[in-house]
């Protein structure tokens, strides 16, 4: 069952992966957030910091019971932060 943040939460990480895919570490479609965050952290390990946290904050909003505004406002700050 998805609510309206757990859409937002994939819009703000799409702004993410748009952001790698600039540098070309680009998501394949069969690839799962977290597999993509550890080959995207192994290509830019100065990177990897923020590619971890951002993927578990996007993890916990997609997949937790009951997803709140004050985690995707944290997703969408450390997104906007994200400047490879």
């Amino acid at each position: 069952l998805y609510t309206h943040n757990t859409d937002e939460a994939q819009i703000v990480y799409i702004k993410f992966c748009k952001k790698l895919a600039k540098h070309g570490i680009v998501r394949a479609a069969h690839e799962g957030p977290h597999d993509f965050s550890l080959r995207a952290a192994q290509l830019k390990p100065q990177w990897a910091d923020a590619i971890n946290d951002i993927t578990t904050r996007y993890l916990a909003l997609r997949y937790q019971s009951q997803p709140n505004a004050e985690n995707l406002k944290s997703l969408r700050l450390a997104v906007a932060g994200f400047k490879p």
